[in-house]
């Protein structure tokens, strides 16, 4: 293999790499041990959504809700059916809308993306599903949901 191949070679690698990583980053979707958290636009800016189930699909009620941004964080109570709608605003002027973490019953339970890539509810607005696995419900102080 001569000298221009290796080199070729080694830069379609290291671009594929970068592909790679700037997908990841766009993908509306967030995975750990603890959660899953898919989310999709389409709503009014400055609105947020979200619904909270376990791994078997069942709603969470009573939980509390926290979307980190910027400067602040936007807390919330999921209803019945796992349920919660609100209205993310700034703290100041400075302060930007994109959600860079997500928090289930005042613990921050995942980080979703470098805040140059976190969806941005000054744009628009998102629905998040959240699935909260075993470890996740074992976190929060849950077993399963309480009714």
């Amino acid at each position: 293999m001569t000298t221009r191949t290796r080199v070729m070679l080694a830069v379609l690698v290291l671009l594929a790499v970068v592909a790679y990583w700037i997908a990841q980053q766009l993908m509306p979707y967030a995975a750990n041990s603890k959660v899953t958290v898919r989310w999709r636009g389409g709503a009014p800016p400055e609105r947020i959504s979200c619904r909270v189930v376990d791994a078997d699909g069942s709603p969470l009620s009573d939980l509390r809700v926290g979307f980190y941004h910027g400067t602040g964080t936007r807390l919330g109570m999921t209803d019945a059916n796992g349920y919660w709608a609100g209205r993310i605003t700034r703290n100041t002027d400075s302060d930007n809308l994109r959600i860079v973490a997500i928090g289930l019953n005042y613990q921050r339970i995942i980080e979703l993306r470098d805040p140059f890539w976190a969806p941005d509810a000054e744009r628009e607005g998102f629905h998040f599903t959240i699935v909260v696995k075993p470890a996740g419900l074992a976190a929060i102080g849950r077993s399963k949901d309480v009714r």
